[in-house]
């Protein structure tokens, strides 16, 4: 049995992962992991569903017992993906998807070098201020960091296999479809 690629999503805090994430999910057959967080949940999420919320402590015992394939401290919150769901589907053959940041990426490209690399950019930093105001999610002072992590994390887009700009999210989604379906097909064609 063939192993099951993994394809990574990133970009900037409000460039639009999430919902590309959850269109994708409408479209193809691929497994999304839930991430696990130390942050509080906001008032549309869903434990389970968008993350596992667990506490500062249980987030660091896990760490210690090696329970992630990455992990990262993102705006003062811990962040985590669990290695053994991603594993298990990866090895039956399925595909799967993480949105993670930058950080994360580092550590999954280390891992499984054979991961699919791609970076969601907004079409200006203008637009993502305006994004991520509209958001309504964060106090003038959090947007502030989260624009200035972006700038910083645009700079590693060069390390991605693929870079899509989020003009409009329905487009992109197509986008990103497209990426997975061409990877997916040559792989089977490499075989």
């Amino acid at each position: 049995m063939s192993r099951g690629t993994l394809f990574i999503l990133s970009g900037p805090s409000g460039v639009g992962k999430t919902t590309v994430e959850e269109n994708i999910v409408g479209i193809e057959d691929i497994f999304v992991s839930i991430s696990e967080t130390t942050r509080a949940k906001r008032e549309n999420e869903q434990d389970g569903l968008d993350y596992k919320f667990i506490s500062t402590t249980e987030f660091q015992k896990r760490v210690s017992k090696e329970c992630y394939l990455e992990w990262a401290n993102v705006h003062g919150n811990f962040y985590g993906t669990p290695i053994e769901s991603i594993n298990q589907r990866i090895q039956k053959g399925l595909n799967a998807l993480l949105v993670i940041d930058v950080q994360g990426t580092k550590q999954v490209r280390d891992k499984i070098p054979s991961s699919i690399l791609i970076f969601l950019l907004p079409p200006t930093m203008d637009e993502l201020r305006k994004r991520l105001v509209e958001r309504s999610t964060d106090q003038e002072s959090v947007i502030e960091k989260r624009l200035q992590k972006a700038r910083e994390e645009i700079t590693y887009s060069l390390i991605y296999d693929y870079s899509v700009v989020n003009h409009n999210i329905t487009q992109a989604t197509k986008d990103v479809v497209q990426i997975i379906r061409n990877c997916k097909s040559r792989r089977t064609h490499d075989k």
